[in-house]
């Protein structure tokens, strides 16, 4: 059996998702091996072959996490997402699930976010040791 999935794939933090509606996914390959092979799809355009390439850049699908989204109109606040796992075929991960139109899968690195240093320095002042200060010039202007 073949499905279109729709695959919302987070780039980094600053750019926006990138969707895709991709057609004639296999149910018995597995979630990777069909995420692998996304950049080499006919339908997409230069920009998004770029983005997916560098995304995917000597990178395994087990550097990924994927989560079925099971109400991607989010008409429900709880946010009902499946965990799935890059070994599972599609036809396991789809399995016993009501799936409206196409399944929606979400696509994050699991890469750390790297931590940057403030360019800034933050100082601590003690509010009582201010407040001192400020009763004392007070005495001395009277």
């Amino acid at each position: 059996m073949f499905w279109t999935i729709r695959w919302i794939i987070h780039l980094e933090e600053d750019q926006k998702p990138l969707e895709l509606l991709i057609h004639g996914a296999k149910d018995q390959r597995t979630i990777g091996d069909i995420f692998q092979g996304l950049s080499v799809d006919r339908t997409l355009n230069v920009v998004q072959k770029e983005q997916l390439e560098g995304l995917l850049a000597g990178k395994k699908a087990d550097a990924f996490s994927f989560t079925l989204l099971l109400d991607p109109a989010h008409r429900h606040q709880t946010g009902l997402t499946v965990a799935l796992s890059a070994s599972l075929t599609l036809r396991g991960c789809l399995a016993r699930k009501l799936i409206v139109e196409y399944p929606t899968v979400s696509v994050r690195s699991n890469a750390p976010v790297p931590q940057t240093k403030p360019d800034f320095d933050i100082v601590l002042q003690d509010r009582t040791t201010r407040d001192d200060e400020d009763s004392r010039s007070a005495k001395c202007s009277q």
